[in-house]
This record gives C-alpha cells, structure tokens and sequence, in this order.
C-alpha cells in the first residue's frame, strides 16, 4: 500500500468509488482508443466444404485508421462523442493523438 507504484491506483480507486456512491455526481464516462490498419484481416475464416474462394490476404501496413469512442457504463456509447480520422503516420500514430485532437474532435467537452 505504500509503494510509489501503488499510491495513486489507490487514490484513483477510492475517488472513483466515493463518486459512484455519491447520487449527486455526473456520471463517469469511459475512453477507449483503438486503430485499424487498412490491411488489417483475419488469419482464418469461414469456407465452403468445396474450398473454392477464400480470404486474400494483402500485405503491407498502408493507412491507418485512429477510433475513439466515449461510453457510460449504464447508457453505453454516448453517439456524439466518436472519433474516427486517418493517421497520417505509418509508424507511430500515439503523436497524433493528444489532448488538443480529442477536445477537438469530441463534443463532450
């Protein structure tokens, strides 16, 4: 309980804990980022018995995706608060990710 690594967990536990039991707050709303690389397929899918078809499979990273959703954990998603833009990086997207584009892109705020 007192290890530096553990101090805050236990401070976000008890905040959150005592806002849930207080009637009186706004309801804690949830965000999860996410991304989607256009190539982005399944290694194993559905196929008929007669194995004709089948899953092509591209190769390469290409575009990318970046998602962000909002959710309460009683109502679920809140619709007006989603983002969806194309990264414009093809190595690391987490720099085009931050404060400024969520405010911006997000109208709960």
């Amino acid at each position: 309980m007192e290890r530096s690594d553990i101090v805050p967990r236990m401070r976000f536990l008890r905040k959150m804990h005592n806002m849930r039991n207080n009637s009186l707050s706004r309801p804690v709303i949830y965000l999860d980022e996410t991304w989607v690389n256009t190539n982005h397929s399944s290694k194993f899918i559905w196929q008929s018995s007669t194995s004709q078809g089948g899953l092509k499979v591209l190769l390469g990273k290409a575009s990318r995706l970046i998602i962000c959703r909002a959710r309460t954990a009683d109502q679920g998603f809140i619709p007006s608060a989603q983002l969806v833009f194309q990264s414009k990086s093809t190595v690391d997207y987490h720099k085009e990710m931050n404060s400024k584009v969520l405010k911006s892109g997000f109208s709960i705020y």
